[in-house]
């Protein structure tokens, strides 16, 4: 008997793929209306999804640009923290009452018709008096090694870091403390409150992200003007100026790596968008304000930061842009590669040597794609400020440390330096990077020393 054999069918799938056609051909009415309905609402949400993962995948996807397991799991012991007693010092803190003049009405300008009173001095004088046990805990506080407010990894955008911002606060009262006891002759005594608020500083710039370290740049600003006018009066003695600068140049050892509060700044945009509720309350505050799309979509807000795939759609673009940032934000600043971009979201060009994954996305693109990110126009920070500041903060310190130098020489040897290369050897191992050996002195000599 003969076995007939089946013709295959090379073209199966094709056919597949063609019967929802046969089957629109073949019927006829409303059964072909009903049918045609159907392949439309199967078609726009596979047409729907393609078209969100297309968008994606314009987007390079890379790794994070540190070890963010090792960032995150830094400790500090309670007795080398300096968080622990600025807590206990806050504590103790007491505000100024509202019938006191009070920190802003103490610099204030008075109106015209007003004359001016010492009514603010008193007060101030009591607001001190009332806090001394709080500045004696604050001291103890500068003298820690280290410093940690919040664990990166329990750091969000919208965590409250009172304790840092009452440093401040604690600035103001070592500079009363520290004009008082000048007044009195206590120069060591006042070297220690200017000395607290310097070394409070660097502590500010421990506790991580970028208002931190701000914090730390103000602090420091507000310091190294005090210290050189302690310096440059005639009571403070020349072991207590040689103190100085040895403290000034060990602080200067200890610079933190402008990378280290970026790197906050990332862990702390990373702990937003894995937490599924608050990143979605933040992408809703920004879709508020530009509605077109959400207004069409069935599911407004929900349904847009879904077609927009946020938040992995900010991930990846943050991600691009900390890749970028972390590596160059450390080179000194004459050998960063020029910046490109706007002030809101700015990028290093390109160096001789540029690290892998720096550039895969030209800044235009990034910008151009951040702005239809709602997350990521929120959290990216505007970095060029914050770099600038950290630049200004390490060239205030080597001009602090310069002048300190030259005021002993001056002390020491009748004499102003000719040059500042006279500093180097006695006084200073070396110029700072911003300083030449044949620059003049930055202090200015009083009258009295240049006459016969």
């Amino acid at each position: 008997m003969t076995q007939t054999t089946q013709p295959s069918r090379p073209f199966g799938l094709l056919h597949v793929v063609l019967f929802p056609a046969y089957l629109l051909e073949r019927s006829s009415g409303r059964q072909r209306f009903f049918l045609l309905l159907l392949y439309v609402l199967i078609a726009i949400p596979i047409l729907l999804l393609g078209w969100r993962e297309a968008r994606l995948m314009e987007i390079p996807r890379v790794g994070d640009p540190f070890d963010v397991r090792k960032y995150t799991a830094r400790e500090v012991a309670d007795e080398r923290n300096a968080f622990v007693f600025y807590r206990r010092a806050s504590e103790k803190m007491k505000a100024l009452q509202p019938t006191s003049a009070g920190l802003a009405s103490a610099s204030a300008t008075p109106r015209p018709a007003t004359p001016r009173t010492n009514r603010a001095q008193p007060d101030m004088s009591q607001w001190l008096d009332d806090n001394r046990e709080a500045l004696e805990l604050w001291l103890i506080a500068t003298q820690c090694p280290d410093a940690l407010d919040v664990k990166p990894a329990d750091l969000r955008i919208d965590t409250q870091m009172t304790i840092l911002q009452q440093l401040r606060e604690f600035a103001r009262l070592a500079k009363l403390e520290a004009d008082r006891l000048e007044a009195e002759g206590d120069m060591a005594g006042a070297y220690r409150m200017h000395q607290g608020t310097l070394r409070s500083s660097r502590h500010a710039t421990l506790s991580g992200p970028l208002i931190a370290h701000l914090v730390g740049v103000n602090l420091h600003g507000q310091a190294a003007g005090a210290i050189e006018n302690w310096a440059d009066d005639a009571r403070t003695s020349t072991s207590l100026l040689r103190t100085a600068l040895e403290d000034a140049k060990a602080f200067q050892r200890t610079w933190v790596p402008n990378s280290f509060s970026f790197q906050q700044e990332y862990v702390t945009a990373m702990n937003l968008m894995n937490d599924p509720k608050e990143a979605a309350k933040l992408e809703d505050e920004a879709l508020r304000g530009d509605q077109q799309l959400a207004d069409f979509l069935p599911m407004g807000a929900k349904g847009t930061r879904w077609l927009l795939h946020e938040p992995e759609r900010s991930r990846r673009l943050y991600r691009l842009w900390a890749t970028n940032w972390l590596a160059y934000c450390d080179l000194p600043r004459d050998e960063r590669p020029g910046q490109t971009g706007t002030a809101a979201l700015s990028q290093f060009k390109p160096g001789q040597h540029p690290p892998r994954d720096a550039h895969l996305m030209p800044p235009e693109e990034l910008e151009r794609q951040v702005r239809k990110a709602p997350l990521a126009r929120q959290i990216l920070p505007a970095v060029s400020q914050c770099l600038n500041a950290m630049d200004r903060e390490r060239l205030r310190h080597d001009g602090l440390v310069v002048t300190l130098a030259e005021l002993l020489y001056r002390r020491e040897k009748g004499s102003p330096p000719k040059t500042l290369g006279d500093l180097v050897g006695t006084y200073l191992d070396e110029l700072p990077p911003e300083f030449g050996p044949m620059d003049p002195p930055l202090t200015v000599v009083p009258t009295s020393e240049t006459q016969p």
